[in-house]
């Protein structure tokens, strides 16, 4: 599922994947201007709703410079912010589920974290995707 939501936020965003938008690690030889996707947490089930899975997802956005982190940053959550039904069902492929997903953002914006290493400006934040298969 995280495949397919890697690929809508590409999608509505112009990242590319590979590119500028990696799933759970920057590679190596990643541009300094990227933004990360990674499940850091194993997904739950809604203790009222066992149709439903909640995924924490952590958005990652490294920039060269504080400017171009946040407001990449900023865009790529406002995006995500309270999203309603959104259907993956244009990425998915034959025989996986479709989903209904609702974005809950675990915080207000993302936040500043610090320089990486190589003095490039990080930001995070955190969303939940509460997720419902439909057949």
């Amino acid at each position: 599922m995280i495949k397919h939501f890697i690929l809508w936020l590409a999608d509505v965003s112009g990242l590319e994947v590979g590119a500028d938008l990696f799933l759970d690690r920057f590679p190596q030889d990643a541009p300094d201007n990227a933004v990360l996707v990674a499940e850091r947490i194993s997904a739950s089930v809604d203790p009222y709703n066992a149709t439903r899975r909640d995924h924490r997802i952590q958005i990652v956005v490294r920039g060269q410079s504080m400017i171009a982190a946040r407001s990449d940053a900023e865009a790529v959550f406002a995006r995500m912010v309270n999203l309603r039904n959104l259907s993956l069902a244009d990425y998915a492929t034959t025989g996986e589920g479709q989903f209904s997903i609702y974005v809950s953002t675990d915080c207000q914006a993302p936040a500043y974290i610090g320089q990486d290493e190589k003095k490039r400006f990080i930001y995070s934040g955190n969303v939940t995707l509460k997720v419902k298969e439909e057949n």
